[in-house]
């Protein structure tokens, strides 16, 4: 499900989204696929209310949050059909402080619980087993001049999943980072709220793969420089803005940032080998991706090509190949209410040859939305 509410405008009462899709191609029977989400907001715009349907009435998640009387939000309950899990949130003065998830017959799964300094900055939070067992921590100390240090450490090693972070920039650029087999992770932020440093750590307090961020004057994001330990590098991926990059074997790579979160080039090195993988983007004067091409030592093996309409909606995503052949075409039709807001997207996939098969789909997702008078 697509996040739909960041363009609404207006004082909205309520918004029904329905989600229908359709999978093309060469297929004896095609499949179709359709799920419905309904919110409710009260008088000053707050999420009260957050059901899930699949197949049309086959609930599949409820959210339900309170709120006191000068708005801040006191308790949220929110209760998950498929994984059979329901989740608890409990705050005070508007701050988490603790999140309970339990079964559907009552047992827990899990607690956890955060505490704040007399600033309320979050200094503290932990998660618990059910015997009450320590699972993972985060510590978080500032110093004098408003900087801190974040250190989350998982209790125990895991062997089938490692550490995954996001940490956010003082613009709110946010950058997700993973390593598998990861027991912690710390990064460090200077008075500004701009990480300025992050590693992840093995079982053994090595070093899987560290980060150095640096800014323009102005404060934005300029480059991510990353740095692999080689005897981890097989594990490793990471998500930056704009990019979905897998690291297998790299020892090194650089991104750099034109905007904030607008990611410009990305240059990956093997060893002493430099530019083993290059990524290029370009963006429009209105800071929306039109085009990234990707090179391999040096030679293009492929790009991405965007378009967009007068009111900065997507109306089309091609992927070439590197013989400029199509590989890939997305494109997109929209409808907007005369407030502005979309209320029909149409996506068609066209269809890809997979395991000598055609594959492909249409996506059609429509909103009402009703507005307070």
């Amino acid at each position: 499900m697509s996040n739909f509410e960041h363009d609404l405008e207006g004082n909205v009462k309520s918004l029904k989204t329905e989600e229908i899709v359709l999978l093309l191609g060469n297929q004896d029977k095609q499949v179709e696929t359709k799920s419905t989400l309904n919110v409710l907001f009260n008088d000053s715009g707050n999420e009260i209310e957050r059901v899930s349907f699949e197949d049309g009435d086959v609930l599949t998640s409820k959210q339900i949050s309170n709120y006191d009387d000068s708005d801040q939000i006191k308790s949220r309950q929110a209760q998950y059909i498929k994984g059979e899990l329901n989740v608890e949130e409990l705050f005070s003065d508007g701050l988490l402080t603790e999140i309970t998830e339990s079964k559907p017959d009552g047992s827990i799964r899990s607690k956890s619980v955060y505490i704040y300094d007399l600033q309320q900055r979050l200094i503290y939070n932990a998660r618990f087993a059910p015997n009450s067992s320590l699972q993972e921590r985060t510590e978080i100390k500032y110093d004098r001049f408003g900087g801190r240090i974040v250190e989350n450490i998982l209790a125990d090693y895991l062997t089938d999943g490692g550490l995954s972070e996001n940490i956010f920039t003082a613009n709110k650029t946010k950058i997700e980072l993973f390593a598998e087999r990861a027991r912690s992770f710390k990064v460090e932020y200077a008075a500004d709220n701009n990480p300025v440093s992050a590693a992840f750590y093995y079982t053994n307090n090595s070093v899987i793969k560290e980060y150095k961020f640096s800014y323009k004057s102005n404060g934005l994001l300029h480059k991510v420089r990353e740095y692999v330990n080689p005897v981890h590098a097989e594990f490793q991926n990471v998500r930056l803005p704009g990019f979905v990059k897998n690291i297998l074997f790299t020892a090194k790579a650089t991104y750099e940032y034109a905007r904030q979160g607008d990611l410009q080039e990305s240059v990956e090195s093997l060893l002493k080998i430099p530019l083993i993988g290059t990524t290029s983007y370009q963006w429009n004067v209105f800071e929306r991706l039109i085009s990234k091409h990707r090179y391999m030592f040096g030679e293009i093996i492929g790009r991405t090509d965007f378009t967009y309409g007068s009111r900065g909606e997507l109306l089309r995503e091609a992927i070439y190949n590197e013989d400029n052949s199509i590989f890939q075409e997305n494109n997109f039709q929209w409808e907007f209410d005369e407030r502005g807001n979309w209320v029909k997207q149409v996506k068609t996939e066209s269809p890809v040859k997979i395991f000598e098969k055609m594959r492909g789909s249409t996506t059609t997702i429509t909103r009402i939305i009703e507005y307070f008078d």
